[in-house]
């Protein structure tokens, strides 16, 4: 009976966990953010030529979303002592009808042959988990925490939260450089991190510096 009691405990703890994730009281977007993307253009024709590894030198192309739910609008920045969150307002809730794949890529004059950033932070998303890490090509690479849910005016909110040590350009004094964003595919055999070959769905331009203190 005590056993059984456990278990029921246990369970009851566990279904708690699960029928709150995403459901946490985000903070409004702020008035400034360093991510400004154009909506309604997750279409698979912005700047990205097949590959988060493409130069972001195109324009955005407004010809209706695949999915609304990988549609970035903004992205941005806060942090505390310990930890730095980047926060992606996207056109609809997460999680949508497939897996999806964020990230956020910075500092690209940190290394040689890392164009579009050695620093990144990323995160999937879908209806059966989630995972979330990030680093620089330096320090490696450190798990994070993902957050999402809906905001008031019916978009949807990403926020992933990791470490300060992950980067060092996340110490005290330096900061995110140039970031640029994207949302892409994922899907359950490729592991946390999407084949480069698969399509980027939506991305964006470079936004504004963001410094640590």
């Amino acid at each position: 009976m005590i056993v059984m009691r456990k278990i029921a405990v246990a369970l009851g703890v566990l279904m708690s966990i699960m029928t709150t994730v995403g459901a946490f009281a985000a903070a409004p977007v702020p008035k400034k953010v360093e991510i400004t993307d154009p909506s309604n253009d997750a279409n698979y024709l912005n700047d990205q030529a097949g590959s988060f590894y493409a130069d972001v030198d195109a324009g955005d192309v407004p010809a209706g979303n695949a999915f609304a739910e990988a549609d970035i609008l903004k992205v941005w920045f806060t942090h505390t002592a310990k930890t730095l969150t980047v926060h992606f307002q996207t056109a609809a809730p997460l999680p949508g009808p497939v897996p999806l794949f964020f990230m956020v890529k910075s500092n690209p004059l940190d290394q040689p042959g890392f164009r579009n950033g050695c620093t990144l932070i990323h995160a999937w998303v879908d209806a059966d988990g989630s995972h979330a890490a990030g680093g620089d090509c330096r320090v490696g690479s450190r798990d994070a925490k993902v957050t999402f849910g809906e905001l008031p005016d019916g978009t949807g909110i990403l926020e992933i939260t990791i470490v300060r040590t992950a980067s060092i350009d996340f110490m005290p004094g330096d900061g995110i450089v140039a970031p640029r964003a994207l949302s892409q595919h994922r899907f359950h055999d490729n592991g946390p991190v999407p084949s480069v070959n698969l399509p980027v769905i939506d991305n964006t331009k470079p936004g504004t510096n963001y410094k640590l203190d």
